[in-house]
């Protein structure tokens, strides 16, 4: 006979030896399915799934009635992928801006074109050190 979420969730915290980890893998297909349909993207459902159920076994004290234990860990699941969500949207990696910039402004340098123009003074004294070669 299959034992409850319920039984499960009191024998983790009794410290019962497997009893997360049946509560793992019943659930975990279902928590991927969430945090993937939220992202769009499996990989990173894979990610947040991963991390929904690092916080399940640091938080399961928490949780006020163990019947409900499929409901909090869903919740759970689309809460946390939503945050990945909004975090991935509000990131923007600069160096893809700047190289994206320089290409529309037509340069065929876009690296060097990020660079600022050097100070005459500066090459001067560069080329003007003890060794160096003047071009």
């Amino acid at each position: 006979m299959e034992r409850s979420d319920a039984d499960l969730v009191q024998a983790v915290l009794a410290d019962e030896a497997g009893a997360f980890d049946e509560l793992f893998v019943r659930w975990f297909d279902r928590v991927l399915d969430v945090a993937s349909n939220v992202l769009r993207d499996r990989q990173r459902g894979a990610e947040v799934a991963q991390d929904v159920f690092l916080v399940a076994w640091q938080q399961l004290d928490r949780l006020e009635d163990p019947e409900r234990f499929g409901g909090w860990i869903l919740r759970t699941a689309r809460n946390r992928a939503l945050n990945r969500l909004e975090k991935d949207r509000r990131s923007v990696p600069t160096a893809d801006e700047t190289m994206t910039r320089a290409l529309d402004a037509g340069s065929a340098d876009p690296v060097g074109s990020s660079r600022a123009p050097a100070e005459p003074e500066l090459v001067a004294a560069v080329n003007e050190r003890p060794g160096s070669t003047s071009t």
